[in-house]
């Protein structure tokens, strides 16, 4: 829900948001990176993400009978930025292509496009942009299929610089979200969740140091639903904090603030209370580094007596350098979700039936090539804990891993 939220990788299932995607930030993707390609007014900057190369033990995440498949997936990607005067176009573009050996009906082929143009005044400074994505990663860590969806949506803003410090940045967009036929344990996604947001954002940035920005977000969502108008809601956020360059001593972004989610029917209970999207980086003595994610946040469930849910979820990830180009890493993640029931509906006689929880640790080792490449070979378990046995299961997926520029 929070449009600065941070989700936990994919490949992880730990805390995967499943609203629809947020765009980038004003300015879009940072064209100053030093794995770009520059011919003229045209930069490039081509990106390859080889992941899962190798065993996953649950493919479908069922408690029992397990079924074990090859599988591996493959993200190319490439950004662009064309400059023309004062005007900037940038542009995301992505493949995903998931391949199982056995499971036949679990292979796909997703694409992703975002397309953004600024112009770059002196102090004002207007754009507009618009995506389209389709994937079938898993949306969230509740629904254990790899559901085809597709969102698509516009958004227009500008950022005004007040003084050298200070700037202003106003944005609003609509998204849709659209399941298609996709069914997940009986339940129709598209019935249950297809939607359309309409989000307005208004954010001041206080620039403290040349690496250190103060930050005030407010932002106002209003999501309609096709089929299930129960699950209607108003929602207004504020979140206070700081964006941390990566040469900053902690780099990253850190949010705290108060969410209230009102539902449009009496039917659904409401929500007020703190919400957080955090992810941090800390490198002790150029040998060791840690890397924190915390997110608390709403987001809707697919069962219809239980429209959607509390998401509270962390993330620790420790990489220490072996020497040369080697690299290990640990990490260990917990999540917990609480449900919301429609208020007519009686309260279980277990309350922890409303509870789920996600555990997660995982271990590497990787060898880096230069500033922009990175082969691995990971172990990743996970763990869902649920009162409903059809919840519940635990699986174990290990295999290698290159990433270039990701």
């Amino acid at each position: 829900m929070i449009r600065l939220r941070v989700a936990l990788a994919l490949t992880l299932q730990l805390s995967v948001a499943a609203g629809v995607s947020a765009q980038s930030a004003p300015g879009g993707p940072d064209p100053s990176s030093t794995t770009r390609l520059t011919f003229g007014p045209v930069s490039l900057q081509p990106k390859f993400n080889l992941r899962n190369l190798g065993v996953d033990t649950n493919v479908f995440n069922q408690p029992v009978n397990p079924e074990r498949d090859l599988t591996a997936s493959f993200v190319p990607a490439l950004d662009t930025w064309l400059r023309l005067g004062r005007g900037r176009i940038s542009s995301e573009t992505m493949v995903e292509v998931i391949y199982f050996s056995k499971a036949e009906t679990q292979r796909s082929v997703g694409f992703g496009q975002r397309l953004r143009f600024d112009l770059m005044l002196s102090r004002f400074s207007p754009y507009v942009g618009g995506e389209h994505v389709t994937t079938y990663e898993r949306p969230t860590a509740e629904i254990d299929i790899r559901a085809r969806r597709t969102s698509r949506g516009g958004y227009a803003g500008a950022s005004l610089a007040l003084t050298p410090r200070v700037r202003v940045d106003t944005q609003a967009g609509r998204y849709i979200l659209d399941y298609e036929d996709q069914e997940f344990a009986g339940v129709s996604l598209g019935r249950e969740l297809d939607h359309g947001s309409d989000i307005v954002n208004i954010a001041s940035r206080f620039k403290l140091t040349p690496l250190t920005t103060f930050v005030v977000d407010a932002e106002g969502q209003r999501d309609r639903f096709d089929y299930s108008p129960i699950r209607n809601t108003d929602s207004f956020a504020v979140l206070g904090g700081f964006e941390l360059k990566p040469l900053a001593l902690i780099s990253g972004t850190a949010f705290v603030g108060y969410r209230k989610f009102k539902p449009v029917s009496s039917a659904l209970p409401p929500f007020s209370g703190a919400v957080a999207a955090v992810n941090v980086r800390y490198t002790a003595r150029e040998t060791t580094r840690f890397e924190a994610i915390f997110d608390r946040d709403v987001d809707y469930s697919f069962h219809d007596l239980e429209p959607y849910f509390v998401e509270t979820s962390g993330q620790l990830t420790v990489t220490q350098r072996l020497g040369g180009s080697w690299d290990a890493v640990a990490r260990a993640g917990r999540g917990r979700y609480r449900y919301e029931r429609l208020v007519f509906v009686p309260d279980p006689a277990d309350e922890g039936r409303l509870i789920d929880r996600m555990t997660l640790f995982g271990a590497g080792i990787g060898y880096r090539f230069g500033f922009a490449a990175r082969v691995g070979l990971n172990a990743d378990y996970s763990r869902r804990q649920s009162v409903r046995a059809v919840r519940q299961y635990d699986g174990l997926r290990f295999g290698g891993t290159f990433t270039y520029a990701y």
